[in-house]
């Protein structure tokens, strides 16, 4: 009978993909709780990977908290060796990270909450928000490419209600009870040459992701680049830059009373100084 720890009936070795939280963190609890070492495997979420160590380790389990995206092989075998080093080695993999092949097309559309998060966030020019959306994006299972296909015609339905403001009235654009409002925001928040640069930058973004090996890595370089219009030296990054400078100046505007300098009477005339004259 093989004596190393790993090997043993009672002492083997799990990884569980996408383990941070849902489906794969019961997971990984129950196989921990059944005398399982666990690599809690996380791509993003790392507070809630470390929830569910302290979780299995509370309950008198072994577990670690392991980052490794699964659609990168090098920071697959990288975790595989992590394990190694401090299990001694693997003997069940619960693949439950949900990813998307490339050339395949998702067959759920992307959660709206999601892509009002994210334009929210570029309108803010909030790169914390910003990522975290891509974060969710991948923790999620959702296919990056779904998710900017989603993306290209949210922006499209904000170009659409910016030139025609009647066009959900009209029959233009069919869009939810619940969203109609968030967008009319959300369009007047952006100007036309935001909008449009954004557009272009995920139209192309959509090339580049396919058949990408790396695809939450294409998704965070094209929500840089939304995000960073100063860095743009085309027609299109220019404009967005002066749309950009007028809306925040028009929300920081102040009523001209509310400014205005306290009016000032007439000044006194300096004295005349004396002048004395010594005999």
């Amino acid at each position: 009978m093989n004596t190393q720890a790993h090997n043993t009936e009672f002492a083997k070795v799990a990884i569980v993909t996408g383990a941070s939280r849902g489906i794969g963190a019961a997971i990984a609890r129950r196989l921990a709780a059944d005398g399982i070492a666990v690599v809690v495997n996380y791509a993003g979420r790392e507070a809630d990977a470390l929830r569910v160590v302290q979780s299995i380790q509370a309950a008198g389990g072994r577990a670690a908290a392991v980052r490794a995206d699964v659609t990168v092989p090098a920071q697959v075998a990288a975790m595989f060796d992590t394990a190694v080093t401090m299990f001694g080695g693997v003997d069940i993999l619960v693949n439950n990270a949900g990813i998307m092949q490339p050339g395949l097309v998702a067959l759920v559309d992307t959660d709206d909450a999601l892509l009002e998060r994210l334009v929210d966030a570029l309108i803010g020019g909030d790169g914390k928000a910003t990522f975290g959306v891509v974060d969710e994006v991948i923790e999620s299972g959702t296919d990056p490419r779904r998710f900017a296909t989603d993306l290209l015609e949210r922006l499209r339905d904000l170009l659409v209600l910016r030139q025609v403001p009647d066009a959900v009235e009209s029959g233009l654009l069919d869009l939810p009870d619940g969203t109609v409002e968030v967008l009319r925001r959300q369009a007047d928040a952006l100007g036309d040459a935001q909008l449009s640069r954004a557009a272009d930058l995920v139209s192309a973004g959509l090339s580049e992701l396919k058949g990408s090996t790396a695809p939450r890595l294409q998704l965070e370089l094209l929500c840089a680049r939304l995000l960073l219009p100063a860095a743009d030296d085309s027609d299109g990054g220019l404009l967005a830059r002066l749309e950009r400078l007028e809306h925040r100046d028009a929300t920081n505007t102040t009523p001209a009373a509310a400014t205005a300098a306290p009016a000032r009477g007439p000044r006194p005339a300096s004295p005349t100084p004396a002048i004395m004259i010594r005999a």
